[in-house]
């Protein structure tokens, strides 16, 4: 599902939108328009955006043949946020599954989540460059 930055009933760009949980600056009254808007619906500065791309409410615009510097830097946000970029980008290789099965199990399952985020954030033109990959740093590495 592509994701325009507007869905059905949202208000125009810049309008202040109520959040679940309260959206009130300090001292109650309304969030000032910069903070809250239709593109940007979570407040920035109190962690809630941070919550929202750990929730999945945060969409990247797939990948296609004209986007790749956008694309990968909104990757990178998720995926760093969800605690899986370090397996992307190689800095935590996949443990001994020998001396360590555990966290090889575990690594593992973090890895497939990596590769469900890349495969589900690419147009179907670029499956081809990365249906082979068997680990998500393949599959980055391939895109580039």
């Amino acid at each position: 599902m592509a994701n325009n930055g507007t869905s059905q009933g949202s208000p125009a760009p810049g309008t202040p939108v109520s959040m679940p949980g309260g959206n009130a600056p300090p001292g109650g009254g309304e969030a000032p328009a910069s903070q809250w808007s239709a593109q940007a619906p979570t407040n920035i500065l109190d962690g809630t955006y941070e919550k929202a791309i750990l929730k999945g409410e945060i969409m990247v615009t797939k990948l296609n043949a004209d986007n790749y510097m956008a694309w990968a830097h909104g990757m990178e946000i998720v995926l760093d946020a969800k605690e899986l970029f370090s397996l992307v980008d190689g800095t935590e290789p996949m443990p001994n599954a020998m001396t360590r099965p555990r966290d090889s199990k575990a690594w593992s399952l973090d890895d497939k989540q990596a590769r469900m985020w890349i495969h589900t954030n690419c147009e179907e033109q670029q499956h081809a460059h990365i249906e082979h990959c068997k680990i998500s740093k393949g599959a980055w590495d391939a895109l580039r």
